[in-house]
């Protein structure tokens, strides 16, 4: 049986089950499948980037270094526990998206937060 689409949340279900942490054999199936999202995964998957944007201003706002910052996400990233360890590639992943920067910029954060 040839499957041409399906659910991502599956492929995430598979992944869970397999003993390839890299996931390979999922991406390697995944290749040439149409992946399709339900609202569910896609809100949740929102609403998890949206925490982790929440705790890295906490992080901010404890005046916590950048340099702090990036090594509590390197830290995070190797923890056993996958909820942290998962916050940590967010948390990664946003810092890549703002540009990895080298400072913070307090008075950015406070123009867009509306203080």
């Amino acid at each position: 049986m040839q499957i041409s689409n399906i659910f991502l949340d599956t492929c995430v279900a598979i992944k869970r089950l397999q003993e390839d942490e890299e996931g390979d054999d999922v991406r390697k199936f995944l290749e040439d499948k149409i992946q399709h999202m339900t609202t569910y995964s896609i809100k949740e998957f929102k609403k998890s980037f949206v925490r982790s944007v929440i705790y890295l201003e906490y992080m901010i706002e404890e005046g916590r270094t950048i340099r702090e910052i990036y090594q509590d996400i390197s830290d995070m990233k190797i923890d056993k526990d996958s909820n942290i360890s998962k916050l940590g590639r967010r948390l990664e992943i946003l810092m890549a998206m703002i540009g990895n920067p080298d400072k913070i910029a307090v008075e950015l954060i406070k123009e867009t937060d509306g203080s």
